[in-house]
């Protein structure tokens, strides 16, 4: 009987069970990376498809840029461009869109992905679509900025001796020009007590006091005391003015006066008084 060489059959059993492993190891790992490539080359078609093409490709996202609030008075808008867009539709709007009527406002068209509008004191409000041929695109959600308004300048004033109050004409800008305020408030103090229950509007810079003041002095204490008899006493007088951003026609303010007068109303607010004082002594009493 011939003899078996067990131990090299045991060798050549173990060589064949290393190549077979070996080849197992390295056909598992051949299908991991396969099965990783075709993970990628998945991900590679589907993630572009739903960045390029869903919805939210077609909807812009506006800011507000560069805006400085003391000094522009412009509000810039910009947005990230759209493929295929032909234009862009946007809407500002000078207030809370929430309380307003969509439908009614105007809608304005630009090929570009910036654009500007005046500023309006309080809050403004901007949204904008892509226009694209045969689709049916949304607008962006509104983005809002609130807006401080302008204080015009404060008048500075002057009394001639005839108590004749004058003071600086003051301006206010619309379209980056420059015009002048249409009307002004004042009020005379006597002793600390106003003179009128409200203040006065004018649509000059001067007023012509020295009736009224003679007449109303004529019923102070001081002065009916004086007349009577009693040593004078200095009568103080102050006189106080500001511009205010609104105008009067036949005593009636103006709801939507036109332009300029409908920037001075929608971005400015009345200055500070300007004031200037006066001491009547007795010498002055009596030259009234």
């Amino acid at each position: 009987m011939k003899k078996i060489d067990v131990k090299a059959t045991n060798e050549t059993e173990s060589l064949v069970e290393k190549k077979t492993k070996k080849k197992i190891g390295k056909n598992t790992l051949l299908a991991i990376i396969a099965s990783f490539c075709a993970v990628l080359i998945i991900v590679a078609i589907v993630v572009p498809v739903v960045i390029v093409y869903g919805d939210k490709a077609t909807v812009p996202s506006p800011e507000f840029y560069n805006y400085n609030d003391e000094t522009d008075y412009y509000i810039k808008v910009k947005w990230n461009k759209i493929k295929k867009a032909d234009s862009y539709s946007y809407i500002y709007y000078y207030g809370d869109p929430t309380e307003v009527d969509e439908s009614t406002l105007d809608i304005a068209r630009t090929q570009n992905t910036n654009t500007a509008f005046p500023r309006h004191k309080g809050m403004v409000a901007f949204k904008v679509k892509a226009d694209i041929a045969g689709e049916k695109t949304e607008y962006s959600d509104w983005i809002t900025l609130n807006v401080s308004a302008w204080k015009l300048q404060q008048p500075i004033l002057t009394v001639s001796d005839e108590f004749e109050i004058s003071w600086t004409v003051c301006t206010f800008k619309a379209d980056d020009k420059t015009y002048n305020v249409s009307g002004y408030e004042y009020n005379i103090i006597v002793d600390g007590t106003e003179c009128f229950p409200q203040d006065i509007y004018v649509d000059t810079n001067i007023a012509d006091i020295k009736n009224f003041i003679k007449n109303y002095l004529n019923n102070t204490d001081k002065v009916m005391g004086y007349n009577l008899g009693e040593a004078w006493q200095d009568i103080s007088i102050e006189i106080k003015v500001k511009a205010v951003a609104y105008v009067k026609f036949a005593g009636v303010v103006l709801k939507n006066p036109s332009f300029p007068n409908d920037v001075l109303m929608n971005i400015y607010e009345n200055s500070d008084y300007g004031t200037v004082g006066i001491t009547i002594t007795e010498d002055v009493y009596k030259s009234l």
